[in-house]
This record gives structure tokens, C-alpha cells and sequence, in this order.
């Protein structure tokens, strides 16, 4: 059966020689660079190693019987079996999925379609280089601006760089040459090779700039960026192309990878950089496992791409704010990954491109290698340096290293991780490991109940009859949240049957049935009530802008909410982890079987289901109005105090007003709570 190049493409990069030969129980053994054993290939024995296997080309040959090639053909060799089973081995291998079956019409079109695409960017990659190397114009611009920059040919030439000049004239544009080759306009439009002006005209989208062309792992062309080379241009100083179905997805895909792949496999080891000259100049001055992402940042998809190449990376950005951010958003994505992360900043503001043209090769690479620091020498450095010795800004920050470290896959590293961040704290290493432990018992939680609740979309709250993986039991020893949080409880009490029970109805049963989100709404907003707490208010607002659209749903809202400490309380007031307060018990025997002469022993339960909302939506309501007015009874008397000690009278009078009636409804709300008010 014929299997899709897609898959071919993704079982040749993920395929280490090295890792498939040892597969096989042969004895390799390093000499420099490469591996040699005796030759495992069948009807082919010898007493002395002609086998050799070269990592950095990603290769195998026996110099005896000739035969080699990459992993693809060493399995076709050992295993006896044609090219399109020895794919399926070693996708197999690495988990990669191909499906066994006749490819089908889309599937097949879809092939056509890859393959044009890449004869266009193959002739747009030559026709550009041609305009840089064999032109008078190309020579005198583009040329001139990267020799200018220090790039040597051949680097220039390996990197397939070049040029797509101003063109005078219609004749002379890429669209024109591309056109006249055969290609179809609509490739080229779609490739973001050319473009349409608003009055229909086509032209070269790429014109009067240089060009970096982005190559995948198997060394075709995929994609370009251009470089301006106007100054004080009111222009874009990089134009790159447009994402392309699956031909080219900018979020997986890394400058340089097809330069570097060897070196990376080698060295066992990647830097990271911002920028097409950074990439360039790193690979000119001897450092060739250098990359950098395509995008303004990077993205999980490449930090996973890169992990599986090597798990040791330095990363190489700019020193200013911008760049450590990017930084450490970089060291965030790449932690889960397993990788062992070292960081470097240049001096004087330089990036790598700008630091080479101020060096030798030797300074350059002797300074880069000598001077990176791992991520939490340079967290504490650049990006938490002010936050060290500030107590207040100091639990922040411990907090922000747990939710770092809590990611690492790695029990040694973690642990060695943890040690270093409590000796430089010092703070206790134990403290950290309980906060981590915090980290991850709530991210499973959270999993757990967003597994749970995707299989019944169609329920507007989570399942009253779901057991959570933990309990919240209040064990001796241990705080009461629920205790100390002041008139955010009473808020809380109140959006978590908004939030759960939003779309249900109380008095169903009479006329005056409401749903449960209108009722809260009218009791709260017409009395001009609101939550001192932002975070719970912004949860109101946003809950009451949305129920109503069909196709709201309300966990999966809250779970995927921008700002994590509003998905945090969200995702627990929708669970059983929050509480409500004890006057909300009711009461019941604990079983029905007493005899007639013997007093049945009475237990107190939270209510647990929505028959209870027509008594448990008033209370919840009445006892957060009940403390609010509470509170503000006392901001009253505070005023009152300050106003007669300021000898004003009048504003007395109405603040004695004000104490009057807010005293009547405090007075109300406790008869119906049952709560006794001390005057």
C-alpha cells in the first residue's frame, strides 16, 4: 500500500541512525567522530570492524560489502523487506501512525499538491540566488549588504540566501519568470510569492528585499523571510510568508534545523536564537547546531521538536526586556520537555550577529561557551532579581519557581533544581516540595474533572455524583479555608450556585418560577450590591454576560479563561472543593429504622443536589447581603465618628440616616437567617 510522503517526511526525521543500528544488538564503539562494529548486514561476516556509522550525517556503510545508507536502508537490509515496510517499522518504532490502506482520491490530490508546492519554492529558491549571484544589481545590493554584515560565500551559500530585486519592469519580476516556467498562478499566490495590488495588478511580494529561505529537515524548501534593505523605511523590516495547510506551519518549524540537524546530533546539544543573522553567524564562527524559531516566539510545538534531537539547549536572546521575557516564556515551554536548559547573555546589548562582527571566531566561540549559566542563575539574575531580598514580592516569586520546577519530568534533576533555588532563597527546600506537591494535586484535579466533564457536554455544571480523585476533608493540623476569607465566602456561596445551577429554574412549581442566574441577578444588582473582591466580580459579570448563549458552556469557559487565577477559583467553585457556610446544613435521622419509643439521632448535611435551590439560592443571597450591610454598618459609624469629631453636623444627620435603614434591613435579613444581632 502506498504510504503518504507526510509520513515518509516524519518517519526520516525522527529516525537517529545510531539509536536503530544499536536496536539491533550491534556493538558500536566510538573512533572521533564516528561508530564502528563488524557488519551486521546478513551473508556478510568479518573479524574486523568495516562498519561505520557517521551521526552527523545520519548514515551507515561497511566498507567491505558496500552497503549503507540512512536508517531506511539499514532496515531494509537487516530485516529483508521492501521500502514501504521498513517505513512501517520504523514508524512503529517511534509512533509515528500510518495507516494501511490505498490512498484515496483527496489523499492522492493532496500529494499532487505537496509536490507543486515544492517545485515552486525550489525554482523560487534558485531564481532568487541566481538574482543575487548572477546579476549586476544582485552583486551591488544584496551581496554587498550581507558582505557588509561579514558573511562569507560559502555560508551565504548554504544558507541558500539571496535576492528578489525591484523590478523595473513586468519582464523582470519573479511572478513573470515563475509564469513563464509553467508554475500556476494560483501556487504562487498561495505561497505568498506574489500578491495583487487593488487595482488587480500582480506583483512580487518579496521585491527589493533579501532573502532567507526556510528549509525542513529533509532540506526542501518551505518558506522564505525577506529583509528590507531600505533605511528609515516606513515598511515592515521583515515580510515572511503565510502559513500553507500542512506544508508550511511556522509554529513547528526552526531556521537553520536542515544546516544543523548533523552538529545537533552530534554535539548532542542546540543554541537557540531570535533571528536569521543570529542562526548565521553562529554556524560562521564554528558554532553549527544553532537555530532559531520561526515566529516572534517560541512555540510548545518546537520545544517539543527540539527535544526530540537533544535535551540540552543554550539559549541565546537579547539582554533587554523584551528578550527576557521571550526567555523565559523559552525556559517554561522547554522544562516539560526534559531538557537541561543554559541561558546567555551577551554584553553590551549585542545579539549573536552584532557580538560576531565585533570578534574573532576564537573570542566569539571561547566567550559563548564559557560564559552561559543554567535558567536559575539567570532567572535570578535578570528576570527576579529585584524580587530576592523583597519578602512580599519573595512569595511571589517562590510561587512562580514551584509552578516551573513542579514541570520537570525528572526526579533527579527536579531534585537537584529544588536545592539549588532553596541555597540561593535561602528558604527551605522542604516547603518547596509541598507547594510542588499543591502544583501538581490541583493540575491533576483539574484533569480529572475536565475528562469527566467533556463526556456529557451538554451539562451545564459538573456532576453533583462525581467523587473528586482527593478529598477536602479539613484533617487536624490543617487551615480551614473556608474560615478567615471575610465577606468573599458569602461571594463565593453565591457564584458557585451561579456558576453550577446558573440555567436552573427555583419555584418551578408556581407561578413565580425564575431561573436560578435571573434570580441572583435581580436580588444582587437591585439592592446596588457588589463583590469587594475583583476577581469574583469579574466571574459575576462574565458568567451573566454569557449563559444565555447556547453554546456557552460554562467549565470549559472557566477552565480555558486568559487569567489563571480567575480559572482557578472558577474550576473549584464548579467542583465540591468549595464549601458553603454551616447555616446552610439541614437536618435529618440518620436512618429511618428506629423503633417508636426511642428518639431518632438527628445528623446535619450540606445539601448536595438542585432539589434544595429553592431554599438554598434566598439563603446563600441573603446572608452575602446580610455581611455586606454588616460592613458597611460599620464604615458608617466610622464616618459618623469622624463627622461629629469634625463638628458637621448636617452630614451626621444623614449618616444617622443611613445607620437607621441599614440597621431595619440587618435586622430583616438576621430574623430570616435566624442570626442574633448585638446592638
Amino acid at each position: 500500500m502506498p504510504i503518504l510522503r507526510s509520513v515518509i517526511e516524519q518517519v526520516k526525521q525522527a529516525a537517529n541512525i545510531e539509536d536503530v543500528v544499536r536496536s539491533y544488538n550491534v556493538n558500536l564503539r566510538r573512533r572521533g567522530t564516528s561508530l564502528w562494529a563488524n557488519c551486521p548486514f546478513p551473508g556478510h561476516e568479518e573479524k574486523t570492524p568495516s562498519f561505520c556509522v557517521t551521526p552527523a550525517k545520519n548514515i551507515c556503510k561497511c566498507f567491505g560489502c558496500g552497503k549503507g545508507g540512512d536508517a531506511i536502508s539499514f532496515v531494509i537490509e537487516m530485516e529483508n523487506v521492501n521500502y514501504v515496510d521498513a517505513i512501517k517499522i520504523l514508524a512503529k518504532r517511534y509512533n509515528i501512525e500510518v495507516e494501511d490502506k490505498p490512498l484515496t482520491k483527496k489523499e492522492k490530490e493532496k500529494e499532487e499538491r505537496q509536490e507543486a508546492l515544492y517545485a515552486v519554492t525550489d525554482f523560487a529558491d534558485k531564481w532568487f540566488q541566481k538574482q543575487m549571484w548572477e546579476t549586476p544589481t544582485g552583486q551591488d545590493i544584496a551581496w554587498r549588504y550581507f558582505h557588509n554584515r561579514g558573511i562569507r560565500e560559502d555560508i551565504a551559500k548554504a544558507f541558500h540566501l539571496g535576492y528578489c530585486p525591484n523590478a523595473k519592469s513586468f519582464d523582470d519580476t519573479f511572478y513573470h519568470a515563475a509564469l513563464q516556467a509553467g508554475y500556476k498562478d494560483e501556487l504562487l499566490k498561495d505561497l505568498h510569492l506574489c500578491k495583487e495590488n487593488e487595482k488587480g495588478k500582480k506583483y512580487d511580494f518579496f521585491f527589493g528585499r533579501v532573502i532567507f529561505p526556510i528549509l525542513s529537515i529533509s532540506n526542501r524548501v518551505i518558506a522564505f523571510g525577506g529583509r528590507i534593505l531600505e533605511k528609515d523605511s516606513d515598511k515592515a523590516k521583515y515580510y515572511n510568508s503565510s502559513e500553507l495547510d500542512d506544508f508550511y506551519v511556522k509554529s513547528k518549524e526552526l531556521y537553520g534545523l536542515a544546516q544543523a540537524i548533523s552538529t545537533i546530533r552530534r554535539k548532542d546539544h542546540i543554541y537557540l536564537c531570535e533571528g536569521y543573522m543570529d542562526v548565521i553567524s553562529m554556524h560562521q564562527n564554528g558554532l553549527t547546531d544553532a537555530v532559531a524559531s520561526c515566529g516572534t516566539s517560541l512555540t510548545e510545538q518546537q520545544a517539543h521538536r527540539i527535544s526530540t534531537y537533544t535535551k540540552n539547549i543554550t539559549i541565546l536572546y537579547d539582554g533587554d526586556k523584551a528578550g527576557i521575557k521571550a526567555a523565559t516564556r523559552a525556559i517554561d515551554l522547554l522544562l516539560p520537555n526534559q531538557m537541561k536548559i543554559n541561558v546567555l547573555v551577551l554584553p553590551d546589548d549585542d545579539d549573536p550577529d552584532s557580538f560576531a562582527r565585533k570578534h574573532t571566531a576564537q573570542e566569539y566561540v571561547e566567550y559563548i561557551e564559557s560564559q552561559q549559566t543554567d535558567w536559575i542563575d539567570y532567572l535570578m539574575k535578570y528576570a527576579y532579581a529585584n524580587d530576592i531580598n523583597d519578602i512580599a514580592k519573595k512569595t511571589d516569586l517562590i510561587n512562580q519557581l514551584s509552578e516551573k520546577l513542579q514541570t520537570i519530568p525528572d526526579a533527579v534533576y527536579r531534585d537537584i533544581c529544588v536545592r539549588k533555588v532553596a541555597t540561593i532563597l535561602n528558604f527551605s527546600a522542604d516547603i518547596i516540595y509541598k507547594k510542588i506537591e499543591e502544583i501538581t494535586k490541583d493540575i491533576k484535579l483539574r484533569e480529572q474533572y475536565k475528562q469527566t466533564y467533556q463526556k456529557d457536554p451538554a451539562t451545564d455544571y459538573v456532576p453533583d455524583d462525581y467523587v473528586p480523585p482527593t478529598t477536602t476533608d479539613n484533617k487536624e493540623g490543617t487551615k480551614d479555608e473556608t474560615k478567615d476569607e471575610g465577606l468573599d465566602q458569602y461571594a463565593k456561596n453565591i457564584l458557585q450556585l451561579l456558576l453550577r445551577y446558573g440555567t436552573a429554574y427555583i419555584f418551578k412549581d408556581t407561578p413565580d418560577q425564575i431561573g436560578v442566574a435571573e434570580f441572583i441577578n435581580a436580588m444582587v444588582s437591585g439592592d446596588d450590591i457588589t463583590f469587594e473582591n475583583d476577581l469574583l466580580q469579574q466571574i459575576y459579570d462574565e458568567y451573566l454576560y454569557s449563559y444565555k448563549d447556547e453554546n456557552f458552556n460554562v467549565f470549559q469557559y472557566f477552565l480555558d479563561h486568559p487569567n489563571q487565577q480567575i480559572s482557578e477559583i472558577a474550576v473549584h467553585l464548579l467542583t465540591d472543593d468549595h464549601r458553603l457556610s454551616k447555616i446552610h446544613e439541614v437536618e435529618e435521622p440518620e436512618n429511618t429504622d428506629f423503633s417508636p419509643d426511642k428518639e431518632p439521632k438527628i445528623i446535619k448535611r450540606m445539601p448536595s443536589d438542585a432539589d434544595e435551590l429553592n431554599d438554598l439560592v434566598p439563603k446563600v443571597v441573603y446572608e452575602y447581603k446580610y455581611y455586606y450591610l454588616v460592613d458597611k454598618q460599620k464604615a458608617l459609624l466610622n464616618q459618623m465618628k469622624e463627622a461629629n469629631e469634625a463638628n458637621e453636623s448636617q452630614l451626621v444627620f444623614e449618616l444617622m440616616q443611613k445607620l437607621t435603614a441599614n440597621n431595619t434591613l440587618i435586622k430583616t435579613l438576621a430574623e430570616f437567617l435566624k442570626k442574633v444581632v448585638i446592638n
